[in-house]
C-alpha cells in the first residue's frame, strides 16, 4: 500500500516537474531575447560613441554578467577575422541558451557581415538584427502567456493520469 503511494506521489512529482521545467523554458527563451537586445543595444553604443574595436566589445559583453546568453560574445580564437571568430562562437554558445532555431540563424547572418563594412553598414546592421530581434521577442512573449501555464498543468495532469491508470 505504501509503495503504491509513494510511486503515485513520484510519478506526480516527476511528471509535475517536467511541465515546470518545460514551461521554464518558455520563459527562459523571453529572457535570453531580452538580454540579447540589450546586448546588441550597448555593442550599438560602443560602435557609434566611443569607437571601440569590436574584439574589445565582444570581450567586455561576454564578460558582462554571468548569463549564458553573454558567453555567446566569448570570441576564443583571436587568430581568426571578428566576423568568424563570432560565428565559431555563437555556434558553441547555441546549446546553453533557450533560443530557437530561427534566433540563431538570425544572430549567424548578423555575424557574418559584422566588421567587414563601415560605422554606418554596421549600424545599420545592428539596428536590422535588432528589429528582428524585438519581433520574435514579441512572438516567444505571446507564445509564453499562452503555453507556460498550459504545460505546467499538463505535466501534473499527465502524472494523475499515469497514477490513475496504472494504480
Amino acid at each position: 500500500m505504501y509503495l503504491k503511494l509513494l510511486g503515485a506521489c513520484l510519478t506526480v512529482t516527476g511528471t509535475g516537474a517536467l511541465g515546470f521545467y518545460l514551461g521554464n523554458r518558455y520563459l527562459q527563451r523571453v529572457r535570453n531575447l531580452e538580454r540579447l537586445i540589450n546586448l546588441l543595444n550597448f555593442l550599438k553604443t560602443e560602435i557609434r560613441y566611443k569607437a571601440t574595436p569590436l574584439p574589445e566589445i565582444f570581450a567586455k559583453m561576454a564578460n558582462s554578467e554571468e548569463g549564458t546568453v553573454a558567453k555567446l560574445f566569448e570570441i576564443k580564437d583571436r587568430t581568426l577575422p571578428v566576423n568568424q571568430g563570432l560565428k565559431k562562437a555563437l555556434a558553441e554558445g547555441f546549446s546553453q541558451t533557450a533560443l530557437l532555431k530561427r534566433e540563431q540563424e538570425i544572430l549567424l547572418a548578423f555575424a557574418e557581415k559584422i566588421g567587414i563594412s563601415d560605422l554606418r553598414e554596421q549600424e545599420n546592421l545592428l539596428n536590422y538584427t535588432c528589429e528582428q530581434l524585438k519581433l520574435v521577442l514579441a512572438e516567444s512573449r505571446q507564445e509564453a502567456e499562452k503555453n507556460v501555464k498550459l504545460v505546467n498543468y499538463l505535466g501534473v495532469l499527465v502524472g494523475a493520469f499515469l497514477v490513475l491508470l496504472f494504480f
